[in-house]
């Protein structure tokens, strides 16, 4: 698994390998076989900085002894030795670029993006999404020892919807710039912008489940769980609502029955809201529009349908959100 990470990473992909720990122990990256605590996978730890260069360094890795474990693992055996591998290895390149605390969520959104790229038929992920698809208003960069893992589909979206060196590119940025920072520039030297992107990955997080289309978004989005949907009657003239940055709602409004007008008013920054309307009843007709600020649109209903879906994205980019998990 090792070795197959290594050569997908690095001679594939393009990745500089692990920082070298000066031959300690022999020339071989290093990696232990622990008896850890129950559903704990693994780890990757730092040991020394790369020499002359702050914030990298060499690591090693260690793996469970036991994955066959009936408790406290989403996957088990063989197959869980490797996407744990893989992940961990993942960690052992990233430290190559550049570590900052601001950045562990980037470090397992990668890691665990990396485990489906690897070994695609594992699928160890899913057992992240249900707590990710439910939690949309915690901003994407959280830091609580779960939304970071699930947030592994942001990477899903980005290499389906662009392609796979972005994530390479990305992490290509980040020696000088912290990662979202360096996904905005990314973005950007390809003519999108940030705020556009993640509206866009949140439209995609509604075409899941029994909505699933794996042409035009997730390619195993029919896996994925529903996304949570905050129900509010349609004659509400207005919702007091708050949302952090880089973070989601979804809003949906029952018997729309004719066409409605939507405002979003928005605070004395009306450029970081992004707001996209999503009606009907199957992928036939649904039909979407989007918006920025407090730009009003008209939502004409779909035929026989009675349901409108508001998704409302503060897309300003922060340097780190940190939940006390």
């Amino acid at each position: 698994a090792a070795t197959r990470s290594h050569r997908l990473l690095v001679d594939t992909l393009g990745y500089r390998p692990p920082a070298g720990d000066a031959g300690a122990d022999g020339q071989e990256y290093d990696i232990y076989i622990l008896n850890l605590q129950r559903g704990l996978y693994g780890y990757t730890d730092p040991e020394a900085p790369a020499p002359g260069d702050t914030g990298r360094y060499a690591t090693y890795l260690a793996v469970d002894n036991n994955f066959f474990a009936t408790e406290g693992y989403f996957t088990h055996g063989l197959d869980a030795l490797r996407v744990t591998v893989a992940h961990e290895y993942f960690h052992a390149v990233q430290f190559n670029y550049r570590y900052r605390d601001e950045d562990r969520f980037f470090f397992e959104t990668s890691s665990v993006w990396f485990e489906d790229v690897a070994y695609d038929e594992v699928n160890d992920y899913f057992g992240y999404m249900r707590s990710f698809f439910r939690n949309t208003s915690l901003p994407l960069n959280t830091q609580n020892n779960s939304h970071e893992y699930g947030s592994g589909i942001w990477l899903h979206y980005l290499t389906k919807r662009f392609d796979i060196e972005i994530v390479r590119q990305i992490w290509e940025q980040i020696e000088g710039t912290p990662s979202l920072t360096a996904t905005s520039q990314v973005l950007a030297d390809r003519a999108y912008t940030f705020s556009e992107v993640i509206a866009e990955f949140s439209r995609w997080m509604y075409f899941t489940g029994y909505r699933a289309d794996p042409v035009r978004y997730f390619p195993e989005g029919a896996s994925y769980p529903l996304v949570t949907l905050d129900l509010r009657q349609i004659t509400q003239s207005v919702i007091a609502d708050s949302l952090p940055n880089l973070a989601a709602r979804f809003y949906r409004f029952d018997r729309v029955m004719q066409a409605q007008g939507i405002a979003h008013v928005s605070d004395d920054q009306p450029g970081r809201w992004r707001f996209t309307t999503i009606n009907g009843t199957s992928q036939l007709n649904y039909l979407s529009q989007k918006s920025i600020g407090g730009a009003p649109l008209c939502v004409q209903p779909v035929t026989a349908a009675d349901t409108l879906v508001v998704i409302v994205n503060n897309t300003i980019v922060v340097r780190i959100h940190l939940v006390n998990g």
